[in-house]
């Protein structure tokens, strides 16, 4: 049976959306309005779902949406985050964007789909999944590793560990210092933020682990305390 000329419509419209959405990345990035859709769509997706009774109708919508998004992230990470932002999960399951489904399953290649995200995009992520309980899973770690695998284009070249016990105070509170002079402190403060994304935090999903925290400072400074407190180099291999 031939699809009806407001599926056709329809699938139109979503396909123009969609490629929007990826023209929007391209150019921008990702925004306010976008992080808090994702909030809401995210664990949907990637968060496993035991509530909902397995013979519900409910559920059976549900499972078939997830199947969708699925399918579009293992063929493009890029195009996955334009289709869960532009396409809700009751309407993926519909006619129309059947039609867009298949013809996005056809193309030959996704290049023309791909984009950079910034490392405040980076965060986002990794915070929403900290909060929403879905850092550990196979697809959203695949998805970060494809959208953020070399961050800020930076290649590490040596790491320090071992700082003495009895000295931890004192160079906790020179890598404060080297943070408010980082170039990244600088060029926030260029921009007239509120905010630092100077300091990351990382919580596990495992009470039981501790948690990291990742803070950006300034080279000359933490070269001068690596010395300082006689710390010792690390094999990167």
């Amino acid at each position: 049976m031939p699809p009806s000329l407001d599926a056709e419509d329809r699938a139109q419209q979503l396909s123009l959306q969609i490629n929007n959405k990826i023209t929007q990345f391209q150019l921008q990035g990702l925004t306010f309005e976008d992080q808090e859709l994702l909030r809401a769509r995210l664990p949907f997706v990637w968060r496993p779902h035991e509530n909902i009774p397995a013979a519900s109708a409910t559920k059976s919508r549900q499972s078939r949406s997830r199947y969708i998004y699925n399918m579009i992230q293992d063929i493009s990470n890029h195009l996955f985050l334009a289709v869960v932002l532009v396409v809700p999960p009751t309407v993926i399951i519909s006619p129309a964007f059947q039609l867009v489904l298949n013809s996005l399953m056809s193309h030959e290649t996704y290049v023309t789909f791909q984009f950079q995200l910034n490392a405040k995009a980076q965060r986002f992520f990794e915070s929403t999944a900290a909060e929403q309980g879905f850092a550990t899973e196979r697809r959203y770690l695949g998805f970060m590793k494809s959208m953020f695998s070399a961050p800020d284009a930076r290649q590490i070249q040596l790491a320090y560990s071992l700082v003495p016990r009895d000295s931890i105070e004192i160079f906790m509170n020179e890598m404060l210092q080297a943070a408010v002079t980082s170039e990244q402190w600088a060029k926030e403060g260029a921009q007239g933020g509120d905010t630092t994304g100077c300091v990351t935090i990382f919580i596990p999903s495992n009470q039981h682990q501790d948690a990291s925290c990742t803070i950006r400072v300034n080279r000359d400074r933490l070269v001068h305390s690596i010395h300082k407190f006689n710390m010792t180099k690390l094999k990167l291999e």
